[in-house]
């Protein structure tokens, strides 16, 4: 790789990404997986149709990363972003390992951070507890450790919130103007 700025373009992601997105996240979470000594990680078995479905929810926004190159785009980056009771539940963000520490993630981060799903109220994701890297990671994102379960497999996750943050003068949209005396 040279020292050129990377060209990285952000979009809604299509069922034509469907490939890369699984290559993708397989690849990103494979890291998780050996930190684990367990494969059966759900973003290591999620099939196509699985994805698919996912894509086609009406609920999940899914976000790509493309490196702009003269051969063609390449997706390097992924993320899921998907409300619940008002918390935007961030999860499989991924980026491929050779684009890792180039700040694709911290870009996929802050264009959700830039443009909250409605009925966002804050932002929550899942991480693993033996992965303290990912952790300091979000902690410089924003984010706060809230909880610590242990998942079917009887490792330990950690929760992490952050509030939503709107941009000044932006109210929200439940504020009501008191009406004029």
């Amino acid at each position: 790789m040279t020292n050129e700025p990377l060209s990285i373009t952000l979009r809604t992601a299509t069922v034509d990404d469907l490939g890369e997105i699984i290559t993708v996240q397989r690849a990103a979470f494979l890291v998780e997986a050996q930190l684990f000594g367990h494969a059966d990680l759900p973003p290591l078995s999620e099939t196509i149709d699985e994805a698919r479905s996912v894509l086609s929810d009406g609920i999940t926004e899914v976000t790509v990363a493309e490196l702009q190159r003269s051969v063609g785009p390449r997706l390097v980056g992924v993320v899921r972003v998907k409300v619940t009771d008002g918390a935007a539940y961030i999860g499989r963000l991924a980026v491929a390992p050779d684009m890792m520490r180039t700040g694709v993630g911290s870009r996929l981060m802050q264009f959700v951070h830039d443009h909250p799903p409605v009925g966002a109220e804050r932002f929550t994701l899942f991480t693993a507890g033996l992965n303290v890297s990912n952790q300091r990671w979000y902690t410089g994102h924003g984010y706060r450790k809230v909880d610590i379960v242990t998942d079917h497999l009887g490792f330990e996750i950690v929760a992490m919130e952050r509030p939503l943050q709107r941009p000044r003068g932006d109210l929200g949209p439940d504020f009501r103007a008191a009406p004029a005396d």
